[in-house]
C-alpha cells in the first residue's frame, strides 16, 4: 500500500479529483459514467469511495492542497480572475486569462444545436398556398 502520493489508475484518479474538487461521490462516478443506472451509481460510487487506495490517494491530495503544493480548480479560477482585472496587467495578458477560464469553465464547448423538421400533407401544403393565393392583392 502506498502513502497516496502516486497517482491511481484512470478512472480512479478521475474519481479522486472530482472528489477532491467537491463533488458528492455519487457525482463522482457518475461524471466518469454517465450512462450508468443509478442503481450502479449508488453502489460502484460507495465502493469505488471505500478502497483503500483511493482513500489515501484523496487524503494526500487534500493534504497537498492544504500546504498549497497543489493548485485546486477554483484556486487556479481565482488566479485567473485576478489576473483579467488587474488593470496593471497588458490587454494581451488579461485576455489570455480569460480565455484559459473560458476554457476552464466550459464557455468554449461546442454548443448542440438540433433542427426541427416539420412535415405537412400535401392537401395542407397546397390548403395553405392557395391560401396565400387568395389574400394576394388584384393586379
Amino acid at each position: 500500500m502506498t502513502d497516496g502520493s502516486k497517482p491511481l489508475d484512470g478512472f480512479r484518479e478521475e474519481f479522486a479529483l472530482h472528489v477532491l474538487g467537491g463533488d458528492k461521490p455519487i457525482d463522482a462516478y457518475r461524471k466518469i459514467y454517465p450512462k450508468a443506472k443509478q442503481g450502479t451509481c449508488e453502489v460502484e460510487s460507495s465502493r469505488l469511495r471505500n478502497e483503500p487506495q483511493v482513500d489515501l490517494r484523496i487524503t494526500w491530495l487534500r493534504s497537498q492542497v492544504a500546504s498549497k503544493k497543489i493548485l485546486t480548480a477554483t484556486r487556479k479560477r481565482e488566479i485567473l480572475h485576478d489576473l483579467a482585472e488587474d488593470d496593471g496587467e497588458r490587454a494581451q495578458d488579461r485576455i489570455a486569462a480569460i480565455k484559459v477560464d473560458n476554457d476552464m469553465s466550459g464557455d468554449n464547448a461546442p454548443v448542440k444545436q438540433s433542427h426541427e423538421v416539420v412535415v405537412e400533407s400535401r392537401e395542407d401544403w397546397l390548403r395553405r398556398i392557395r391560401g396565400r393565393q387568395d389574400d394576394a392583392p388584384d393586379a
